[in-house]
């Protein structure tokens, strides 16, 4: 676009061959620029603005780059983006540099970028530091990290402290956690809150979470509200949850199914316990033997 007094087309005409004579030289110093960083003299993309930001040492820039350039399996190259913007600080550069060094199998660097990221409060790098504390049994330290991961509002976090509180027998607090993570759809959440309001004879509540979690696609979820249901009489519904449950691949649905099925459907229940009896289920594979000890008509 340009500015000021319009040109005639015979003025226009010669100087875009004035410009293609001399391949571009001419063109302005901001231009070229725009150019050279974009491939386009017209658009100074999202891209082209993303590296120069990075170039200029813009921490949140390099984070940006580092991450699409994961994104696009360039792991070396993300790398020396992390690292950038971890060596001046930025908490988040710090978590994603150890994310890509774990990726590589050079855990000590790792877990060394991971701590400092999580002693600056990044809550991500809080939930790995968790992990590695439970994985090496320091509960306390575990508690410490989730907790502070937890009151950022990492649901996962939320989860997790509240499967550890619930081990410890602190089951009002556990509940409180599981239920925070419960109300941000984390279905894992939802599942351990059901259970242990359950295990507190609230179940009316229970029902309520369970189902919550199966409608997630929580496939233990669906066996549990399955056996809600088939113990309150309501066995046609009972038996639905059991199938999907089952067909999710979880061998608790799939014994549960074939002992809803069996008085009816012998063969179909077989073939249900079988499947959970591949999966390990010890009680399966008693219903198949006795099934087989009653003779002819009832397959094993």
């Amino acid at each position: 676009m340009w500015f000021g007094r319009k040109r005639t087309k015979k003025a226009s005409e010669k100087a875009s061959a004035k410009a293609s004579g001399k391949a571009g030289s001419d063109l302005a110093p901001l231009t070229r620029a725009i150019m050279e960083l974009s491939g386009d003299p017209g658009l100074d993309s999202r891209v082209a603005r993303q590296e120069r930001q990075a170039r200029s040492g813009d921490a949140e820039a390099l984070i940006r780059l580092g991450a699409r350039l994961l994104d696009e399996g360039r792991d070396a190259e993300a790398e020396q983006q992390f690292r950038r913007a971890a060596e001046l600080g930025e908490p988040l550069a710090m978590h994603n540099l150890s994310v890509v060094l774990g990726k590589a199998g050079r855990a000590a660097e790792a877990a060394s970028w991971q701590q400092r990221a999580a002693e600056l409060d990044c809550a991500p790098a809080m939930v790995g530091a968790g992990f590695r504390a439970v994985d090496e049994n320091r509960l306390a330290d575990a508690e410490r990290w989730f907790r502070g991961a937890a009151e950022q509002g990492e649901d996962q976090a939320a989860y997790i402290l509240g499967v550890l509180l619930s081990e410890a027998g602190r089951t009002a607090e556990a509940e409180r956690w599981l239920r925070a993570a419960a109300d941000k759809r984390n279905a894992e959440a939802m599942y351990s809150l059901a259970y242990l309001v359950q295990e507190a004879g609230r179940e009316p509540e229970a029902e309520l979470w369970y189902r919550r979690a199966a409608d997630e696609g929580h496939p233990q979820a669906m066996n549990n509200l399955g056996t809600v249901l088939r113990y309150s009489d309501r066995v046609a519904e009972a038996q639905e949850w059991f199938r999907r449950s089952a067909e999710a691949g979880e061998p608790m649905g799939m014994l549960n199914l074939g002992e809803l099925l069996e008085a009816g459907s012998p063969e179909r229940a077989a073939e249900w316990y079988r499947q959970a009896a591949r999966r390990g289920s010890a009680k399966a594979q008693r219903h198949l033997t006795r099934m087989a000890e009653q003779g002819p008509g009832r397959p094993a």
